[in-house]
């Protein structure tokens, strides 16, 4: 039998979500599952690009019926994969695979014949959403409300990400137990409100808190090995100030003492209390979220050393900042950015130089090519669309990306960081024409309101 359009499975790389890695037709179903009802609800909707399927004869036989359920479950099982990792609030679906009491899915289509083949066009799905039996689907509400209740009476006085994440990790670790016996140790609701959880109640718990304070958070599916044997097991990636990312598992943790082997580290980094395995030998990730349909998603990438918090005295980015480290640049800086501005995005004391090692007083802007000194690390200013470095964007900028495009002039490194205000390697037309609007206050680089 022919098959038309038949989604890829393959893999898209982490950029803030799982949602990004979906296909557009995938992206549709998970748009129109959100917000998840919280009662037993049918979802219809139109594909984006009909899936067509030739059958073999004029009647349709066992086998191309499978076909045909192969086709619509690559299209919904990783969106629910993805949307319930994305947002691990909604725990109160049945998805136990009965299709007469668990959520299902249902197609329509219509037939076409022609050359004495028949096709069947399926048009739409329609997603029917069960409440699992130990939540009625009339108070469903009522226990989304009391973890989200919980969450918001969560509270920390630290400003630093390390501490919140600390914060949270031993709350999670002095207020849970351990129990694989509990009704709703699967889900945020046992560990938050319950008190009782295994691995999923802990990380889905963890990633919610951090949600909460903006903090990057990935909820992680694979294995976990131990010198006992291997089983199924769930824990977190979280993203630092640094850029990168390291592992928290606050199960493994969680013991008659609160340990932190498993606390901001890096693939390499091997646990003190629990054998000689690195971290990414006994977390190993499972893409396809055991899966049979699901394509494989792409978590973060480990840095390869633990974490390591910076001294008191040192100055960190708060958590709420806008700006970013990658490498030796900091980045996220807007136009006519002061040093003042710029300080405020610390905890601690920072300094900024232009690019001739003067020191700038507060009041003085920054522009692309000032060296940032953070401690003992320095970082230099990229701004993007600011290629001359006077932190302001002109006439001038226009001109130079214009002409680094043409081969006229050639940039510096991070002239070429500048001037690429698209993301690219170097820069192109559509750059050019961006810093150009942004002068003529048609555009904003920086994406506020004009």
């Amino acid at each position: 039998p022919l098959i038309v359009n038949r989604l890829s499975t393959e893999s898209g790389e982490y950029s803030g979500s799982f949602y990004n890695q979906l296909s557009a037709e995938q992206k549709n179903v998970y748009n129109e599952m959100n917000p998840m009802p919280t009662t037993n609800t049918d979802i219809e909707f139109d594909l984006i690009t009909p899936l067509t399927y030739t059958l073999s004869g004029n009647t349709i036989t066992e086998g191309e019926m499978e076909d045909i359920g192969d086709l619509i479950r690559d299209i919904v099982e990783p969106t629910l994969n993805a949307y319930l990792s994305d947002n691990p609030i909604v725990f109160w679906l049945d998805l136990r695979g009965d299709p007469t009491t668990s959520t299902s899915y249902l197609y329509t289509y219509y037939e076409t014949t022609s050359g004495g083949k028949t096709t069947w066009t399926i048009a739409g799905i329609t997603i029917r959403i069960k409440v699992a039996s130990v939540y009625s689907e009339f108070t469903t509400s009522t226990y989304k409300d009391a973890v989200l209740n919980e969450i918001d009476d969560f509270d920390t006085d630290s400003a630093s990400r390390y501490d919140i994440l600390k914060d949270i990790h031993d709350y999670l670790c002095n207020n849970v137990v351990y129990s694989s016996s509990a009704i709703y140790a699967h889900e945020p609701y046992g560990s938050l409100v319950d008190g009782k959880a295994v691995c999923e109640g802990y990380a889905e718990a963890f990633k919610l808190l951090c949600d909460k304070y903006n903090i990057p958070c990935v909820l992680v599916v694979g294995d976990g090995v131990t010198n006992s044997g291997t089983e199924p097991h769930m824990w977190n990636y979280v993203q630092m100030e640094n850029d990168n990312w390291y592992g928290v598992d606050v199960t493994w943790d969680d013991q008659n003492v609160i340990r932190y082997d498993f606390f901001l580290a890096g693939a390499d980094t091997v646990s003190v209390n629990f054998g000689t395995k690195t971290f990414s030998q006994s977390h190993i990730e499972n893409g396809s979220f055991f899966s049979e349909y699901s394509k494989v998603f792409v978590f973060p990438d480990l840095n390869p050393s633990a974490y390591v918090k910076p001294d008191p005295g040192d100055a960190v980015l708060k958590s709420e900042s806008n700006l970013s480290i990658s490498g030796s640049y900091m980045t996220g800086l807007y136009d006519d950015m002061t040093v003042g501005q710029i300080k405020a995005q610390f905890t601690g004391e920072i300094t900024v130089e232009n690019s001739d090692g003067v020191l700038l007083a507060d009041d003085e802007k920054v522009g692309t090519g000032c060296i940032i000194d953070v401690g003992s690390v320095s970082y230099t200013a990229i701004v993007l669309g600011d290629v001359d470095g006077n932190g302001t964007i002109t006439a001038r900028d226009y001109l130079l990306v214009k002409r680094a495009f043409l081969g006229t002039f050639t940039l510096s490194e991070e002239q070429n960081k500048a001037a690429c205000v698209g993301g690219g390697t170097s820069p192109v037309s559509s750059d050019y024409l961006k810093v150009k609007r942004h002068v003529l206050g048609t555009y904003d680089i920086f994406k506020r309101a004009v």
